[in-house]
């Protein structure tokens, strides 16, 4: 008895090391196989993509600019019959315009659209879930828009990861949470910065409602953000660093730094945006005289280029107002943030819901050049 006990100990050891080898072989094959659906997938939309560009150009698309709304109109039923065929801009077009309200609005035949998209289209994959989620109005339909949403996620979708975030934050998920939404949005961020912009994440990240808060990585993060897509984002960061009510995060002096070498492009200097951006940081530096001169020069510039007479008054109050506190020697605050995480979270996610569903009304432009039109596999089945 005594001598089967040493043993069956080392038994029992080789047994566990062995399930315990082939739980993890299971898992890393699990994770390359999702790598390999993730890139197999990019492929194929690009290849998708190339083959619409290589299309010749159909003067009947500009039919479909006449269309705002469902309506069977003349104009409405041309673009239809072409993306019956298989026309790209024709089916977002059609997106678009379901979803109009009136007598004729149909989310079904929104998403029906915007599904035969999500093939060729980066927007149309997240959106037509999107729409199961915020205009089927049945809970089934909901859950079924939320996992896709997820899929899509698991995938390095950025906007997908973004908008999964929000309904995190929000509360508003029907499944489980499994991903934390600091995650999502780093993910999200680190695949593209148009949809959480730099500025944004930092105002995330500082305000403790996702966790542990780091100065340093966010003030990292904000310097390689400043030459993405320039002078964009250096202009934000400029904007942040100077405005920004966060003690630990405002840097009058590198503000101004930044701001300088967007207006010293010559191509940027007579923008009225970037200028203002200047005078804030000027402000923000202490150096009042230099400020009240660029917000001026701003003004002009503003009443020069602008031509909208409500958009002008508009632009005109609120610079008038910062040129207001430089002359009373005071640096403008920005409390965009400001504590109100939820307001954040849920701007964030209907700015994803606004921009996806703008970006179906595209005005068609008359040219011979390749244009738009999706294989046969698109056209309706006769």
């Amino acid at each position: 008895m005594t001598d089967a006990s040493p043993s069956s100990t080392p038994l029992k050891s080789r047994k566990r090391t062995i399930t315990l080898s082939l739980f993890w072989l299971f898992v890393i094959a699990g994770l390359i196989a999702v790598v390999n659906w993730r890139d197999n997938r990019n492929a194929e939309l690009i290849a998708e993509q190339n083959k619409i560009e290589e299309t010749p150009w159909n003067p009947q698309l500009l039919s479909c600019n006449a269309v705002v709304n469902a309506d069977p109109t003349e104009k409405f039923n041309e673009c239809l019959e072409m993306a019956e065929e298989g026309w790209f801009e024709p089916m977002r077009r059609l997106v678009y315009a379901y979803l109009q309200g009136g007598e004729h609005y149909n989310w079904e035949e929104a998403y029906y659209w915007a599904n035969r998209l999500a093939k060729y289209d980066y927007y149309a994959e997240v959106f037509s879930q999107i729409i199961l989620m915020n205009f089927a109005n049945n809970p089934s339909d909901y859950q079924r828009g939320e996992k896709g949403i997820r899929r899509l996620a698991t995938l390095d979708h950025p906007i997908a990861n973004a908008y999964l975030a929000s309904l995190y934050y929000l509360k508003l998920n029907t499944i489980q949470q499994q991903e934390s939404i600091r995650w999502l949005l780093e993910r999200s961020y680190k695949q593209d910065k148009n949809w959480l912009q730099p500025t944004e994440f930092a105002l995330v990240q500082n305000s403790g409602a996702l966790g542990k808060v780091s100065v340093d990585k966010t003030r990292a993060m904000l310097d390689d953000a400043l030459n993405i897509d320039f002078p964009h984002h250096a202009n934000n960061i400029a904007w942040f660093l100077s405005t920004t009510s966060i003690p630990s995060l405002f840097d009058a002096n590198k503000a101004v730094d930044i701001a300088e070498s967007v207006v010293a492009d010559e191509e940027h200097a007579s923008t009225y945006y970037y200028v203002d951006t200047l005078a804030a940081a000027y402000a923000a530096a202490g150096d009042f005289d230099s400020a009240l001169a660029k917000q001026k020069e701003a003004i002009d510039l503003i009443q020069s280029q602008e031509s909208n007479p409500d958009e002008l008054t508009v632009l005109l109050a609120d610079y008038q107002s910062r040129l207001d506190l430089y002359k009373k020697q005071e640096r403008f605050i920005d409390y965009a943030f400001d504590a109100q995480q939820q307001d954040f979270f849920k701007r964030f996610k209907e700015i994803i819901e606004t921009t996806l569903y703008e970006s179906f009304f595209n005005e068609l432009e008359d040219k011979s050049e390749p244009e738009l039109k999706p294989d046969p596999e698109l056209a309706e089945p006769s």
